[in-house]
Parts: C-alpha cells; sequence; structure tokens
C-alpha cells in the first residue's frame, strides 16, 4: 500500500507520473478534459494532475506545489463542503466508482461546471486518508446552453401568448379553402382558393402552392389531430407552425368540412430542437466512459440485462471479459495518463472489429466487456479474435515502447434464461483459465 506526503509530492508528479511528451498530452486531452489523483483530508490534497486539470483552471504547474498542493482552493466556495460530503458517502457506500456534478474556480475568477467519474485507488495518504482519481470533464458550455434555453422559452412563451392564432376551412364537397389570416406572413397564394385538391401533383408550383400542397396532404389524410408542419414563409424560408383541426360530417356521415388553425411556433421548435441535442449530450456523457468513450458499467449491464429478457435464443449468442495483460507495470512504468491512452487505443480496436449491433463497454479499470447477439457460428467469433489479439499487440510498436502489451479474453456461450450475472461469473472464470494458460489469448467456458 503505497503512502504519501506534502514533502514529496513535487518529486511523485515530476518524476514518476507528468507525461512530458507533447503527443501523448495530446491524445489524452481527446479522453478527457483533466485527470487527477487526490487524498481525502481536509484539502483534498493534489497527489497527481496532467497538464489538462491545469488548463481546466487556468493554473501553472509550479503554482499548484506553491499552493501546498490543496485542491480545494480551486473548488467553488460554494461547493467545497458539499464535494467533500459526496467524497464521504461515496467512501462509505464500498462502491469503487462514483459521480458527481460541481465547479471549479478559474483563476481568473469564473466558474467551472465539471462532470466527475472517480475511483477509489485503494491506497491511503499519511497512512490513513483514502485516495481517488478523479476525471474531469468541462460542461460549462452545456449548462449555460440550459440557462439560455430556459430564458428564452420563457421570454417567447410570453410573446407568443399575445399573437392571435389564423384560421382556415376547407369545404370538401366544393374544394375549396377559405383562410382567415391574422398574421403579416405570406404563406397562401390567396385567402380563398378554389380547386384546392387539384393542386397536388404538381411539382413546378410556387411555393405558396407547395404550402397549399403541404396543409391538403396534411389535413385529408389523418383523423382530427394536432401537429407540427412546415410552411414556406414569404417565399423564402420554412418555418414551423403548430395546427389544429377537426373534421366535420353532414347528415349522412359524409365528410363535409375540415376546420383548424396554425399558429407560427418556429422559434419554439427550434428551441426545443436544440433543448434535445442538450440533452442527448448530457445523456452521453452519463453512459459513457470518459476514458474510453465505451459504455460505461452500469449502462452496459443495463442493456445487455435487457437484451437477455428477450428472445436472443436464435443463433450462437456469446459474452466475453476483456482484462489487459499486466497492465498495472504499464501504469507504473509509463504513468497513468499513458495507461489512459491504452485503453483509449484498445477500444478503438474493439469499435473496429466488431459490428454495430455488438454492445461494447468498459467495465472498469483495465476490464472490457463485449456481448454479441445472434452470430453465425464459434469459428465466426475465433476468426474474430485471431484478427483482434495482433491488432493489440502491435500497440508496443505504435506506441514505442519496450514492454508487450496483449489481452486475454474468456467467452461464454449464453444459455436460456441465463442473467447478467451469471454470463459474467461464468466469462471470468474462462478468462482466469486465459491468463492461466499464458495470456494473450482466448477460452471459453467449460462445467
Amino acid at each position: 500500500m503505497a503512502l504519501f506526503s506534502k514533502k514529496n509530492n513535487y518529486y511523485y508528479i515530476n518524476s514518476n507520473h507528468q507525461i512530458k511528451n507533447n503527443e501523448l498530452e495530446e491524445a489524452l486531452t481527446l479522453a478527457a478534459d483533466g485527470i487527477g489523483k487526490f487524498a481525502l483530508n481536509d484539502e483534498l490534497t493534489i497527489l497527481y494532475f496532467n497538464q489538462g486539470l491545469c488548463n481546466l483552471v487556468g493554473e501553472k504547474a509550479e503554482n499548484v506545489e506553491i499552493q501546498g498542493f490543496n485542491s480545494s482552493l480551486y473548488i467553488h466556495p460554494d461547493d467545497v463542503e458539499l464535494v467533500k460530503e459526496k467524497f464521504l458517502e461515496a467512501s462509505k457506500t464500498m462502491e469503487k466508482t462514483f459521480k458527481m456534478r460541481y465547479r471549479l474556480i478559474h483563476v481568473a475568477g469564473h466558474s467551472i461546471h465539471v462532470k466527475v467519474n472517480g475511483f477509489f485507488t485503494g491506497e491511503l495518504y499519511e497512512g490513513k486518508f483514502p485516495t481517488v482519481y478523479l476525471i474531469f470533464t468541462n460542461i460549462s458550455s452545456l449548462v449555460q446552453m440550459n440557462q439560455e434555453l430556459e430564458m428564452e422559452r420563457k421570454r417567447y412563451a410570453m410573446f407568443t401568448d399575445l399573437l392571435l392564432e389564423s384560421y382556415f376551412e376547407y369545404d370538401v364537397k366544393n374544394d375549396i379553402l377559405k383562410i382567415f389570416d391574422n398574421t403579416n406572413f405570406y404563406i397562401f397564394p390567396d385567402k380563398e382558393i378554389r380547386m384546392f385538391s387539384k393542386l397536388i401533383g404538381d411539382e413546378n408550383s410556387v411555393n405558396t402552392i407547395q404550402n397549399c400542397i403541404s396543409l391538403y396532404e396534411c389535413i385529408i389524410s389523418q383523423k382530427d389531430c394536432e401537429k407540427d408542419i412546415e410552411f414556406l414563409v414569404d417565399n423564402e424560408q420554412k418555418n414551423w407552425f403548430h395546427m389544429k383541426y377537426h373534421k366535420l360530417l353532414d347528415s349522412d356521415n359524409a365528410l363535409d368540412k375540415i376546420i383548424g388553425s396554425y399558429k407560427n411556433v418556429h422559434n419554439e421548435k427550434i428551441f426545443e430542437l436544440m433543448q434535445n441535442q442538450y440533452n442527448y449530450e448530457l445523456k452521453k456523457k452519463a453512459e459513457y466512459d470518459a476514458v474510453t468513450d465505451l459504455l460505461n458499467r452500469a449502462t452496459l449491464e443495463e442493456l445487455i440485462s435487457l437484451n437477455l429478457k428477450i428472445d436472443i435464443m436464435k443463433g450462437i449468442n456469446i459474452f466475453m471479459i476483456f482484462d489487459v495483460d499486466d497492465f498495472k507495470e504499464i501504469n507504473d512504468t509509463y504513468g497513468h495518463p499513458f495507461g489512459d491512452i491504452v485503453l483509449h487505443k484498445i477500444a478503438d480496436i474493439f469499435k473496429e472489429s466488431f459490428r454495430s449491433v455488438d454492445i461494447i463497454g468498459r467495465l472498469g479499470g483495465d476490464e472490457f466487456a463485449v456481448f454479441l447477439p445472434q452470430i453465425s457460428s464459434i469459428e465466426w467469433i475465433i476468426q474474430k479474435l485471431k484478427g483482434v489479439l495482433p491488432k493489440v499487440k502491435r500497440l508496443s510498436k505504435e506506441l514505442n515502447i519496450e514492454k508487450s502489451i496483449s489481452i486475454s479474453i474468456g467467452i461464454y456461450e449464453i444459455q436460456f434464461s441465463d442473467s447478467f450475472r451469471e454470463i459474467f461469473i461464468k466469462a471470468d472464470k474462462a478468462l482466469y483459465q486465459a491468463k492461466k494458460s499464458g495470456k494473450n489469448g482466448y477460452e471459453f467456458y467449460s462445467d
């Protein structure tokens, strides 16, 4: 169990862990905005940090030492106690990994919103304080966008409430469309359009006629409804309109008229689309591993468990666990940032090698998992792995290091009614046999 003290922090940081190769630093930046190792004491003492973390708060590396490696100085004052409480809560749950969000303080004075993925190292600082690795992702732009979208949404809600809606009436039997437009937009060619249905199929019609076609196709093909539709406004650009309409029947139950209203909701619709994109970005950050850009363990387990509940018994279904051989030696020799680059490279090989329907994720540390539904044969997966193994081996040459990089693989053929826990245990047993057999290979589970 490693011990640390403030006295030797600077030597530890600069001699053992700091990456001096700019290319490696740039590659690491692709995986995370900042990475650091911290002790869970009052100062949240910094035991290791990369250049990305310095850039995040705008601090020079030498100033970190001058400040006594006190990371609490870089946390927003309103969030310091919250962060400490979160760390304490995470340490009590005995979970190795955890997530949180809080604000850092840039040396220029402004706040930096970060999402943090952390895991406990199992080491103690000064013999009593747990230590953690934290991976920082800057989400300030997403938070700011959300705040701006909410403000704009409220503004436009107030403005649009003051606007009058426009109306239309379509006389189906006489094929006449009447428009009662309360806006200044030029949308339809006239207030009354005869032979309305005959406009369909005119590919060379002007934009206002195209709007008539869009309206006709919308209202004639559906029952009473409410929906958003795009119209060309003033013959220039498309705007979103919210439409509501009802169909009226005559005494013989034949369709007589269609009446409805439309209202320009273009700005609200654009904000809605932007909000959806923002939510997608946040969801992605919550579901994916920051270092490898693969699914994180929780999401991986959830998706595989869902697949196990449906009928996947057509063909052969495989679950595999991958473990990087002697990964601790790579970390100890070249530093944890370099180790993260290795993990990122291996993840890229997996993404290139397996199918789009396969579920690939990082279990944590140096372990990965892949779920392959409905493969054609066992020989197919064997040939696939014979391609993956040498690609991983070539990483040593690609990264210009002497230590060999390889992986061991445990394979389990899923049986009916298996749970995620069952397939994990059996693939893990197969992985143990692969390690025992000399590493850089694979083994199938057998009773």
